[in-house]
């Protein structure tokens, strides 16, 4: 059986127009990831692999206001932080966060 690790955060994309607030899922099987950036309602959907230390590799494609954008990215998730560098081959954006704290009702 396949242990399946599921985190979500809070992050915040950097681009060269602002900042956008959003929701990172994330599942971790072994050494693949799969998950979601949810980012100005729209959700946009990306896979990889991660190693154990938590540093990883995704690929994905982000819907903006005018289409669509793929890249590539690399960086770090774990329990606590996610920190990304999408590079779309033209530019790059950066997401970090930490994990999304829900409110009890």
């Amino acid at each position: 059986m396949v242990n399946i690790k599921k985190y979500q955060y809070e992050i915040l994309l950097s681009t060269l127009i602002g900042n956008k607030n959003g929701i990172l899922s994330v599942a971790v099987m072994q050494d693949k990831l799969e998950g979601s950036l949810i980012i100005m309602k729209n959700e946009n959907h990306f896979c990889g692999t991660i190693k154990p230390d938590g540093s990883c590799e995704i690929s994905g494609s982000i819907k903006t206001l005018t289409g669509s954008v793929d890249y590539h990215g690399d960086g770090y998730i774990d329990q606590q932080i996610v920190t990304l560098v999408l590079n779309t081959g033209k530019r790059k954006l950066f997401v970090s966060g930490k994990p999304l704290i829900k409110e009890e009702a």
